[in-house]
């Protein structure tokens, strides 16, 4: 599949980037170079958190098919809010879950307003 890349030059120094800060990633890199080359031209954003949180990256793209319904993502969120002892951790938390979700690209994109309200 051939994937649009829209700033080569910076698909590739974000790569390169990716790749001095992760050297024990690359294999995972190669095997997902144009989907991983399309991300990171699309958004510095989101090619900064992945460098940050390659774990993010590659958990995406492996479920860069899956279908995600707002009930599971709002399950999936209570989970993580539950482990938080403080408003503050919480808060943190549902920042890095957005992160981790926005980080798929393609057509899934969250709609923060269609997962009801966790306790």
């Amino acid at each position: 599949m051939n994937y649009f890349i829209p700033d080569p030059d910076r698909a590739s120094k974000n790569i390169e980037t990716f790749l001095s800060g992760n050297p024990d990633r690359a294999g995972e890199l190669t095997a997902n170079t144009e989907k991983v080359s399309m991300l990171f031209s699309h958004s510095q954003f989101l090619a900064n958190y992945c460098i940050k949180n390659p774990d993010a990256l590659f958990s995406a793209l492996k479920n860069l098919n899956a279908v995600f319904a707002s009930e599971d993502l709002g399950s999936e969120l209570d989970e993580l809010l539950k482990k938080c002892s403080s408003l503050k951790e919480g808060m943190s938390a549902v920042r890095i879950f957005k992160k981790n979700k926005a980080c798929t690209p393609g057509e899934y994109r969250i709609n923060f307003s269609g997962i009801k309200k966790v306790s």
